[in-house]
């Protein structure tokens, strides 16, 4: 009687929230008609667009299907890059071609997980409602531990890379560029960084000449995670291998022939979110350049 109640789930990006606030549809779901009144009002100050689900079940829902839809898209894309570098496949440069013209998918590039406090989240929630009414939430589930599993493959792999060039990761200097969680839109949010997952296998497994750069997140913000802050230029001298950990734009500026030049040789350009072309780094002598599903 006192006071009513609605679900407005919350669906913008990080880096450009307010910006999406006023162009994003809003999803609304009220327990009363009068709820739903009242938090359209509020959301209408705001928003051009207004959508009622009809109950706190579906706007709940409504939460759980976007993220988690996301979640599992991703983890294709994911999956597909294990058998392109096994088959010798450059699978981000397939997708650019198998996207062109065809609207009826836009295959997501792969990518070194996924990050981040929504989408490594939102599924378990949903598995849980499964659980309770005695359902299996398998697709998602499966998906979930694809992209979970992707940064153990990226080492796994980074391991073998090290082996064909007769170098280990104890010893190698390791350059990681970019630690929040993404990096375009930019932040400086470190939670569920898949970068932070990446260093923890590195130092799990011996490597102690770790550097890092980000961006966005201050030098002194880094500190807690043991590794040597620096400039870019700093990371790449003398180092054995860098890692491009984010997408970052400020990334796709980098005079990357001749930060090359300073790096060991050889050395391993490890491109995770597919900044350069394969064909640009492969020219580079002393560099060995790879990356998600670059086989």
């Amino acid at each position: 009687k006192d006071f009513f109640l609605a679900f407005c789930p919350e669906r913008t990006i990080e880096g450009s929230a307010l910006a999406e606030l006023r162009k994003l549809p809003q999803i609304i779901g009220g327990l009363c008609k009068k709820s739903t009144e009242l938090a359209s009002r509020l959301f209408n100050e705001n928003t051009h667009t207004v959508i009622d689900v009809g109950t706190l079940e579906a706007a709940e829902m409504a939460k759980l299907i976007d993220n988690t839809y996301r979640d599992t898209i991703f983890s294709y894309s994911n999956q597909m890059a294990l058998i392109s570098e096994k088959v010798g496949v450059n699978l981000p440069e397939l997708i650019d071609r198998v996207n062109l013209g065809y609207e009826r998918n836009k295959v997501p590039k792969p990518s070194p997980g996924v990050g981040g406090p929504c989408l490594s989240k939102d599924p378990y929630i949903l598995n849980n409602t499964f659980i309770k009414y005695g359902l299996k939430a398998e697709v998602s589930m499966a998906a979930r531990e694809v992209n979970k599993n992707s940064i153990i493959d990226m080492f796994n792999r980074t391991q073998k890379l090290f082996e064909d060039l007769n170098k280990n990761i104890i010893d190698s200097k390791i350059f990681l560029l970019g630690f929040a969680f993404k990096g375009h839109p930019e932040t400086n949010d470190l939670r569920d960084s898949t970068t932070i997952d990446f260093l923890n296998q590195l130092i799990n497994n011996g490597a102690k000449n770790i550097f890092g750069f980000d961006p966005v997140i201050p030098a002194n913000e880094l500190e807690f995670l043991n590794i040597n802050t620096c400039s870019i230029e700093e990371g790449f001298d003398n180092a054995d291998a860098v890692f491009i950990m984010n997408n970052h734009r400020s990334f796709s500026e980098l005079k990357i022939n001749q930060l090359a030049d300073a790096m060991n040789s050889p050395a391993i350009l490890f491109d995770c979110w597919h900044t350069f072309q394969a064909n640009e780094i492969n020219s580079l002598p002393n560099i060995v350049y790879s990356g998600i599903g670059i086989g």
